[in-house]
């Protein structure tokens, strides 16, 4: 069987490689047992080939990206007034894993050359 572990289940691990025995140790630490933190904004972003922007690639039905208006296809040009040029995505996306449920996450998003304002409440999604 072939699989990912998230990075979340592994959190709550202190891992040990026993390469002399060849097996991998898994050890609850301080985290065990902590709830998944998936995805809190319900939106799944793609940054462009150009590194200018992000595009959302899909919004979650029913989570708080959906509730502010966010839809597939738009650019998000801005996180928190943080130009996305200037953003790597995977360190976007831990933060947003990370706030706080209620934490206001405000994008600055382009779709069909206008743009708009979404301000999402961040919740759990399961």
């Amino acid at each position: 069987m072939a699989g990912l572990i998230d990075p979340d289940v592994l959190s709550q691990f202190d891992v040990t490689f026993d390469y002399a025995r060849t097996r991998i140790i898994f050890e609850r630490n301080k985290n065990n047992g902590r709830r998944d933190s998936y995805e809190r904004a319900g939106i799944w972003m793609g940054q462009d080939k150009d590194g200018k922007h992000f595009t959302v690639v899909d919004v979650i039905a029913g989570g708080p990206g959906a509730a502010a208006g966010v839809k597939p296809g738009d650019q998000i040009l801005a996180i928190d007034g943080k130009n996305t040029a200037s953003l790597i995505l995977p360190d976007v996306r831990e933060p947003i894993r990370r706030e706080g449920v209620g934490d206001k996450l405000t994008l600055l998003l382009e779709s069909e050359g206008k743009q708009r304002t979404a301000v999402i409440t961040l919740k759990d999604v399961v």
